[in-house]
């Protein structure tokens, strides 16, 4: 006896499963589902009526509540015509937002408009010497801010620098974004006076004398002694350079030294050879000084003096060598 497998769908009956799910395949197919609807779009939101309008405005101008409160008091205070930007933020309240307009303004806007900023930031600073104002602070988008430069007492204005340029001491700026301004200022130059007032040569055997010495006596060895005076009322830096020549020109001795601080006028200083050097040669020794003052690292030459320093003669024979026909020698 067999098994029979009748079909669910038209009641025919098979003799194998197989022929059974062949034939509800073929001719009893699962029908395609049904595709799902798709989402309604969201509604877009409303423009904002004229009474919205007019109660934004009326916060806007210093109004306070809800509008249901604002309906109950009359409502029609306050209202002038709206400009672009108090429309879009109007409607920004109304779909959600909350905050004041400059809040609003601050934020960039999220929803609708991304307005320009109300101020920009203005940051000024000096290095050293002096002072700007009106200072950092912010200002009045598109506004002209006219900044002044004043040095403190020994200052002098130089220029200025970052988003200002050029030299005069006021500067009009135009704030049409975020600024940043140095001004620069430096020390007021002042001259240095100062004078050569003394120079004395010492030489070994013979004393001292001032020069130009006259008649010294071949073959010495000397030091050349010279003062400097400060001739301003402030005590400045002062220092010295000179070299001397002998009869050929060569140079005899060089010589420089900073000499410090000096008191105001009429304070001097002594400058000395740090040696000696030899009168060897007959003839006129010359000299060339120059008398510096200021800063060390960049003194500047307040006096200079050129002239003759001696002269040296040849020395003349003691009388018990006189009969070896000598007429000249070389005392030492």
């Amino acid at each position: 006896m067999y098994d029979l497998y009748e079909c669910p769908y038209c009641g025919k009956v098979f003799y194998s499963p197989g022929a059974l799910v062949e034939h509800i395949a073929y001719y009893h197919p699962e029908p395609e589902p049904e595709p799902e609807p798709e989402p309604e779009p969201e509604p877009e939101p409303e423009p904002p009526t004229d009474e919205e309008l007019i109660y934004a405005n009326w916060l806007r101008t210093g109004g306070t509540g809800s509008i249901e409160y604002w309906r109950s008091i009359g409502s029609p205070l306050y209202y002038t015509p709206l400009t672009d930007e108090e429309l879009i933020y109007a409607n920004w309240l109304r779909t959600g937002g909350t905050g004041s307009i400059e809040y609003w303004r601050s934020i960039g806007s999220p929803l609708y408009y991304t307005p320009e900023p109300a101020t920009f930031h203005l940051s000024v600073s000096v290095p050293s010497g002096g002072s700007i104002s009106p200072g950092s602070g912010d200002y009045l988008a598109y506004s002209t801010v006219t900044l002044r430069a004043y040095p403190l007492s020994g200052y002098q204005f130089v220029r200025w620098g970052g988003d200002a340029s050029g030299t005069s001491t006021t500067y009009n700026l135009y704030m049409n974004s975020n600024k940043s301004v140095v001004a620069y200022f430096e020390l007021v130059p002042v001259p240095v006076e100062g004078t050569i007032i003394r120079k004395e040569l010492e030489f070994s055997g013979s004393g001292d004398g001032i020069v130009p010495v006259a008649d010294v006596p071949l073959g010495v060895r000397a030091k050349l002694h010279v003062w400097g005076r400060n001739d301003m009322s402030i005590s400045q830096g002062m220092g010295i350079y000179w070299f001397v020549a002998d009869p050929d020109g060569m140079i005899a001795e060089e010589y420089t030294d900073w000499g410090g601080t000096i008191g105001p006028y009429p304070t001097d200083h002594e400058f000395i050879s740090s040696g000696q050097f030899d009168l060897n040669k007959v003839g006129k020794y010359t000299f060339w000084i120059e008398l510096l003052m200021g800063a060390q690292d960049d003194p500047e030459m307040v006096d200079l003096d050129i002239g003759e320093l001696c002269t040296v003669a040849a020395a003349v024979p003691e009388p018990e060598f006189r009969g070896f026909g000598i007429t000249e020698y070389a005392k030492r």
